[in-house]
């Protein structure tokens, strides 16, 4: 048996299935969109990258785009991370960051991808970042650290 097909998929793609669908146009690509996402079940491996789920959450919650809450978002992620042939180089810390980001609205996701990458790997951050420091369970590399301040 063949490999199934590798399809690398952009953010805008993503984008149609998420966001609502104002004009036919958007209807129609998000009607592709949701074909290849029950292909993926089955017929092609769908692979999705942090920069593409970092983008997508952003243009979600923007006020200026969708405003959608970041709860709405990251559950419409985890629905796609869900997906049997959805591949990550790191699924599981993409998971844990998207959970950081719901409770900490104080940071990014790419701030909570960090922190859950450094705590999975039961590593220390190398942040400046003081709101990133103080994300509970999160160990600093003590020369980010602020003078006076302990590890």
């Amino acid at each position: 048996m063949d490999p199934a097909p590798v399809v690398v998929v952009d953010a805008n793609a993503l984008l149609r299935h998420l966001a609502r669908q104002v004009t036919e146009e958007d209807r129609r690509m998000a009607a592709i969109v949701e074909e290849m996402l029950e292909a993926a079940g089955c017929e092609i491996e769908l692979w999705l990258s942090e920069a593409v789920l970092a983008e997508v959450l952003y243009i979600l919650t923007s006020a200026r785009h969708y405003a959608v809450t970041r709860h709405e978002a990251a559950a419409g992620i985890m629905n796609v991370l869900q997906i049997g042939n959805c591949r990550m180089a790191d699924k599981a810390s993409c998971g844990a960051a998207l959970q950081l980001w719901v409770e900490y609205s104080g940071l990014s996701f790419v701030d909570c991808l960090v922190a859950a990458q450094s705590m999975r790997r039961e590593g220390q951050a190398a942040t400046f970042d003081r709101r990133l420091q103080r994300t509970p369970g999160l160990s600093v590399w003590p020369p980010f650290l602020p003078a006076g301040s302990q590890g």
